[in-house]
């Protein structure tokens, strides 16, 4: 059979509209099917031609990759320092939100250790997991070329460190103690205490939605594009609800935020360089998976 429209040439298909015999240039895929071209130019719709049929027309758009622009050589141990600095964080952000809770189960005389013992150690470890989460967004920064990483770690470390001296100084200086008519010793809390919470609550609020903001801006990267979807929404929402840290919603929201972000940052792509597992990893030659060997070509990163 030959091609309708040249006649020396052999066909490799025909029209399922008009039955005209195709070659390799007239031929048209739509929806699967071939057509030719007099017949692809007239049909704008293939259901139109085969009713019933179940087809997406037109075919629906494949988001394209981000390509990262890193700011110098990559280097992996931003995305180490942040997947060891979230889980830090998950400890300290479940420490404090049972701090909290106490708070209202216990008596007035075993507030004084619930906010001691707990309270402060809790901020201590978040603390340090805030600050080396940061490191991670930075790494967004230097090893994909997001402006909006760099944003998200001087906001943390920024915010956070305010946000931290706040809430241990309302809990340092807001503690009291009285004397009933029976000599008995008790704790209170007064109303500094909330307010100095409240305004750190706002401020680590501000830095989980900024953070969270700036792993979405780089979430097609990822070859596992619905954790880091994940990590900026709930960072997002557990961002704003923070104010609300008499309630645990926010508190439960931002711990999977910061659990999720660990699995983000152990499976975080590097330009020109494979992923790296949980605890790092050695490739077929002995060298760490997160360094080039010396034997490898040096990549080229998109300018």
């Amino acid at each position: 059979m030959k091609c309708a429209v040249h006649n020396d040439r052999d066909a490799v298909g025909v029209c399922v509209h008009c039955g005209g015999g195709v070659c390799t240039e007239c031929r048209v895929v739509l929806g699967g099917r071939i057509f030719c071209k007099r017949c692809a130019e007239t049909v704008t719709d293939p259901r139109a031609v085969f009713p019933g049929a179940s087809i997406s027309w037109p075919a629906p758009e494949i988001p394209r990759p981000m390509i990262p622009r890193p700011k110098g050589v990559p280097k992996r141990y931003f995305f180490n320092i942040g997947k060891w600095g979230a889980l830090l964080g998950s400890v300290g952000l479940l420490v404090l939100g049972s701090s909290v809770l106490f708070l209202f189960l216990v008596s007035s005389n075993t507030l004084i250790y619930i906010m001691w013992g707990v309270g402060v150690p809790g901020a201590a470890i978040y603390g340090a997991g805030i600050l080396m989460l940061s490191c991670g967004a930075y790494g967004f920064y230097r090893n994909y070329g997001s402006t909006m990483g760099l944003g998200a770690f001087l906001t943390m470390i920024i915010l956070g460190s305010i946000s931290l001296v706040l809430f241990v100084g309302g809990m340092v200086t807001s503690i009291h103690e009285y004397e009933n008519y029976l000599g008995e010793t008790y704790y209170y809390v007064d109303d500094l205490f909330y307010v100095l919470t409240l305004i750190a609550a706002m401020f680590m609020g501000i830095s989980f939605i900024v953070y969270g903001i700036s792993v979405l801006m780089v979430r097609r990267i990822f070859p596992n594009i619905r954790i880091p979807t994940a990590v900026g929404i709930l960072s997002i929402v557990g961002g704003a609800l923070f104010p609300l840290w008499l309630f645990m919603a926010p508190w439960i929201i931002l711990f999977v935020a910061m659990i999720l972000s660990s699995s983000m940052f152990r499976d975080a792509p590097l330009p020109g360089l494979p992923a790296q597992g949980m605890f790092g990893g050695h490739g077929a030659d002995g060298q760490a998976s997160g360094e080039p060997t010396p034997s490898s070509p040096e990549p080229r990163y998109p300018r």
